[in-house]
């Protein structure tokens, strides 16, 4: 996993841009004569050589320069404050201190880099509210733990977010609750598909459909005619009965189903209809992740058995985006 740092560097804005720019990330608490590599050899020379007042300052403030900080991490910069945007580089090279004739008063402290975004306005609708809220500590380095950030991040880096549409508008409580229901939405299937595997699954299904309104299973079990349940359509208001004896096929796969599950879903869903007495309609409810190929399968199969049957026949995928909901 990437690893990621916070970095505040507070002067002037346009020239700390500039420099990025230029891939080089500048850090202050480094007046004239902070050369970090020096400092270091001054602290391992045996006996160690006394540091001034400076050095040890700037030793504590930005060590973590050359020791946390190395080749390939990332670095989220921010050049004001308030913080209302923020630039993301990574890390190319090692730590690198100007020559004496190069000094300037502050700000001698570089990481060579190659910028990865352009500014990103952190009120944007692109950076989820818990992102904003690691990258709002009030610190000036720190290394961003939370995996949930870290993911975030590279999605914002590895789609350009900001060249989208949505980078436009400012993030509200409806783009909060709509991250939330897509987290929770992933979790459920996980635990679905980690705890609800093989006649198990069949078990899950036939619960949620039995609490679901207006649908009855009447006929639970493999009946080795390709359906695993039957069921009843009912009325909400009346109770009366829509439709009977509907099979119902439960599927469960780890990802994309290959092709001989592919073509077994298929033939147990032909069975399914030919098998059930009068059935103009059959449902699969699958776990794993479905392709288009799969899609067309269903819909060549749904022209056929319309064909071959006179009437026509409704075949109907509940895939795990829709068992969740």
């Amino acid at each position: 996993m990437t690893r990621y740092f916070k970095m505040v560097c507070i002067k002037d804005s346009k020239w700390l841009e500039e420099e990025y720019k230029q891939s080089r990330v500048r850090f202050g608490w480094s007046r004239r004569g902070s050369n970090l590599y020096k400092i270091r050899d001054k602290r391992q020379a045996k006996p160690p050589i006394e540091l001034t007042d400076q050095e040890k300052d700037t030793w504590k403030r930005t060590s973590f320069l050359i020791e946390k900080i190395r080749k390939g991490d990332r670095v989220v910069l921010q050049f004001e404050k308030p913080l209302r945007k923020f630039y993301v580089a990574e890390i190319t090279g090692e730590y690198q201190y100007p020559d004496p004739e190069n000094e300037r008063d502050d700000f001698n402290h570089i990481l060579p880099c190659k910028p990865l975004t352009p500014a990103i306005d952190i009120y944007s609708a692109i950076v989820p509210s818990s992102l904003k809220h690691d990258l709002l500590l009030r610190r000036r380095y720190y290394q961003i733990s939370s995996k949930e950030s870290i993911k975030q991040l590279d999605d914002i880096i590895e789609n350009k977010k900001w060249e989208s549409e949505k980078y436009k508008e400012k993030r509200t409580t409806k783009h909060e609750l709509y991250d939330t229901r897509e987290k929770v939405k992933k979790l459920s299937i996980e635990k679905i598909s980690e705890n609800w595997m093989g006649k198990d699954f069949e078990s899950f299904i036939k619960e949620l459909l039995s609490n679901t309104e207006g649908i009855k299973v009447t006929k639970p079990g493999d009946s080795k005619k390709g359906w695993d349940l039957l069921i009843r359509l009912l009325d909400p208001i009346t109770g009366e009965i829509l439709e009977d004896d509907i099979p119902v096929q439960c599927k469960h796969y780890q990802g994309k189903p290959n092709q001989g599950a592919v073509d077994k879903c298929i033939n147990d869903l032909e069975r399914c209809i030919k098998n059930s007495k009068d059935a103009s309609r059959a449902y699969l409810f699958i776990i794993g992740d479905l392709d288009q190929e799969f899609e067309n399968k269903i819909t060549e199969l749904e022209k056929k058995l319309t064909s071959e049957n006179g009437k026509p026949i409704h075949l109907r995928v509940v895939d795990q985006e829709n068992i969740i909901e």
